[in-house]
């Protein structure tokens, strides 16, 4: 499975860590950590592919806002794909 995460703001790439769990094919968790908190009051736009090993792709994007301090921790976004 190959997965790639592109998240950016203002123009510019957001710099982290992509952790892949693809041990269940039909379920790819993916979880980016960022290397430093996420600025406040800033538009985040996340652009994400993923292929299986037949070449058989899927892409998705999304944007979110970061309006409010204190967050620790939040789920955005999902991908559902049909692969063989």
């Amino acid at each position: 499975m190959l997965t790639r995460v592109y998240t950016t703001a203002n123009g510019g790439a957001v710099s982290g860590t992509l952790n892949v769990n693809d041990t269940d094919p039909t379920n790819v968790i993916v979880e980016f950590v960022p290397d430093s908190d996420l600025d406040v009051g800033t538009t985040y736009t996340v652009d994400t592919y993923t292929e299986d090993l037949d070449g058989n792709s899927a892409t998705d994007s999304w944007t979110f806002d970061t309006v409010a301090t204190g967050v620790e921790s939040a789920s955005i976004g999902e991908i559902k794909a049909s692969f063989k």
